[in-house]
């Protein structure tokens, strides 16, 4: 994990950056699939011992962050000098592609917030199909109750009130049956997976190039 740059104290900057580059230096290498061995002698190193403190986390040597390992990093693993100073997450030198990555990234973010947000959604609606089943199946055991006790008591239409009731009963028993014919054409829903976007960019699935010179 790169040490990022904001807020540092002028006495710490060397160092950070230092540590970026070890960083970076061997995540370039690692991208074009090369080891230690076969990378050194890119740099005009007599053995990979320099190339391997260069890219040692606590060796914090900054007189390495010099043209002649800058600029041969930069051809020969094709990455940028942003990318190996740790200003920018994208290795592309191309800079038309890493802002096109860039915006990738930014709608993978995007599309997994909106899938979230759906997720939410759905189990809300979902939760409202359930009670609103629930509210049907309850009114029809209501009304199914209201008609036997009209069965075992002949007398019920006389009864004060009993028009209303029943009146009042039916309207309960339909607008539930409304409702839940409305929800239930929308639920249930199809479980929703959420995956690693095809927009996601991962550089560890470029493809391994053969730098220049080897």
């Amino acid at each position: 994990m790169l040490i990022p740059y904001n807020d540092l104290k002028p006495g710490e900057i060397k160092s950070a950056m230092s540590f970026n580059f070890g960083v970076r230096m061997a995540e370039a290498r690692e991208l074009c699939g090369l080891s230690q061995l076969e990378a050194f002698p890119l740099f005009g190193f007599t053995n990979s011992s320099r190339l391997s403190k260069l890219e040692s986390a606590g060796y914090g040597c900054l007189a390495h962050i010099q043209p002649k390992v800058l600029v041969p990093a930069v051809l020969h693993y094709g990455v940028s000098a942003d990318f190996l100073l740790g200003f920018s997450n994208y290795p592309q030198r191309d800079l038309k592609q890493s802002r096109e990555n860039q915006v990738k990234d930014l709608l993978a973010d995007l599309i997994t917030d909106e899938i979230a947000d759906i997720r939410r959604l759905v189990d809300a609606v979902s939760k409202l199909a359930e009670l609103t089943q629930r509210f049907s199946e309850k009114t029809k055991e209501i009304q199914q109750a209201l008609d036997r006790f009209r069965e075992l008591n002949p007398c019920f239409e006389d009864m004060p009130g009993s028009a209303k009731l029943d009146r009042l009963i039916c309207e309960l028993r339909q607008d539930a049956k409304t409702q839940h014919d409305r929800i239930g054409r929308t639920a249930p829903f199809p479980p929703i997976t959420f995956f690693s976007h095809p927009l996601r960019h991962d550089r560890r699935h470029q493809k391994t190039r053969t730098p220049t010179g080897l």
